[in-house]
């Protein structure tokens, strides 16, 4: 079945949103990035939802295109390089953001709030390039 152009306009839209919110962020001070403070919280959450959203985008994707079963949900990301639609490099890094994703959600661990830091000054550009790529192949 082939992937609905107007389901997933909104859900890169949806995408953009959160990943804007999180560049908005890139103006805090490190300083402001502790265990107990807000923007860490804000920016936790945004980047989680942010995360989910890509997930989402490319399972929708996966399932509608056939391409297989994922059998994890950094697998989708696999399923779409294998179909030239993301390059290798990019993969690697969104898999990885799937495994932030989970610390976030089941609190495997305590996350340092300077990898929060980090991930919004640049590891949100990854989900960018993943919104860039997916509108590429998909709606252009």
């Amino acid at each position: 079945m082939p992937v609905n152009t107007e389901k997933l306009q909104k859900k890169l839209a949806q995408l953009e949103i959160f990943t804007q919110d999180v560049r908005s962020m890139r103006d805090s001070a490190k300083t402001d990035f502790t265990v107990k403070s807000m923007t860490e919280a804000a920016a936790e959450r945004r980047l989680e939802k942010a995360i989910q959203c890509a997930i989402d985008i490319a399972s929708y994707i996966v399932a509608q295109e056939a391409m297989g079963t994922p059998t994890q949900y950094k697998d989708v990301f696999f399923f779409l390089e294998r179909v030239g639609v993301l390059p290798p490099d990019l993969t690697d890094r969104l898999e990885s953001m799937v495994g932030f994703r989970n610390k976030l959600i089941h609190q495997y661990e305590t996350i340092d709030p300077i990898r929060i830091y980090e991930l919004v000054q640049s590891d949100i550009d990854d989900l960018v390039a993943f919104a860039q790529a997916i509108s590429a192949k998909y709606l252009i």
